[in-house]
């Protein structure tokens, strides 16, 4: 039976190379499981399950113009497009940077090795924390068999012709699984009860990040998935919040502006 694609026509801030974000793919060790990337250049296609609304999406992404981006799958719409944008971070605003950057001998190998790369984000907010709880003491490539498992048994399904491709269960679906099912899997009650106390924090920042408010003097650069990656660094607690080791109460970007940070916490403490 002949299943009809979809397609999406999506705009990255310029530059942008997604041959550079199969790079990072490819070498990227909790990504060995997929996404897969194939070909290069103007044949590249890189394919990805991506988790939506619980949902799970199957999506080819291939480059058809210096910021043109085409999405082709089954069942797409504005959610699944969002998703994409920000597993890729196609709305990062480079061009200030690379303008900045100009001219600076330090920055001068870098620059030119990485041009174009935006930040290839973990396809689910769900999958970045239960990867970076796991491998805790733990070898990586033990630590990928876990999370291989977890997506297998647990996360929704989608057909790939004869095979079923599963994305990575979100963090309600992943707290509803029986304790000991999380133990035969994981092999230590110490590690499940590590894993499901981070879900069970993630989960309630979540909840309550709409009643939230993140205020900044300058947002550029910061989209919604950076400021959830605040949230998991910080766990609320912080009033000034760092990124990326920056200092907590005031930081200085390249080029001089300043951005301040603060955290509003409206969850009912009573």
């Amino acid at each position: 039976m002949m299943t009809t694609e979809d397609v999406l026509h999506l705009t990255a801030a310029a530059p942008f190379s997604l041959d550079q974000s199969a790079r990072f793919l490819r070498g990227f060790a909790p990504c060995a499981d997929g996404p897969v990337c194939a070909g290069s250049g103007a044949d590249l296609a890189v394919r990805a399950v991506l988790e939506v609304a619980g949902r799970a999406a199957l999506v080819t992404v291939r480059q058809d113009g210096p910021t043109a981006v085409r999405v082709t799958g089954a069942g797409l719409d504005d959610a699944v497009a969002g998703a994409v944008r920000r597993w890729l971070s196609l709305d990062d605003p480079l061009a200030e940077f690379y303008a900045l950057a100009d001219g600076d001998p330090e920055l001068a190998g870098p620059v030119a090795d990485l041009h174009g790369l935006h930040q290839v984000r973990f396809g689910s907010l769900a999958e970045g924390v239960v990867w970076f709880t796991i491998t805790h003491r733990t070898g990586q490539g033990v630590a990928l068999e876990w999370k291989r498992a977890i997506a297998e048994r647990y996360g929704p399904p989608v057909r790939d012709g004869d095979a079923v491709l599963h994305a990575f269960p979100p963090l309600a679906d992943l707290l509803a699984v029986p304790e000991a099912e999380l133990v035969d899997l994981l092999r230590a009650p110490h590690r499940v009860a590590r894993l499901r106390g981070v879900l069970e924090r993630r989960y309630h920042h979540l909840r309550h990040f709409q009643t939230g408010r993140l205020e900044s003097d300058g947002k550029r650069g910061l989209g919604a998935y950076p400021h959830l990656f605040c949230f998991i660094t910080n766990d609320g607690k912080d009033k000034n919040i760092p990124i990326l080791g920056i200092d907590r109460k005031r930081t200085r970007l390249v080029g001089g502006d300043s951005f301040s940070f603060s955290f509003h916490d409206n969850r009912d403490t009573s």
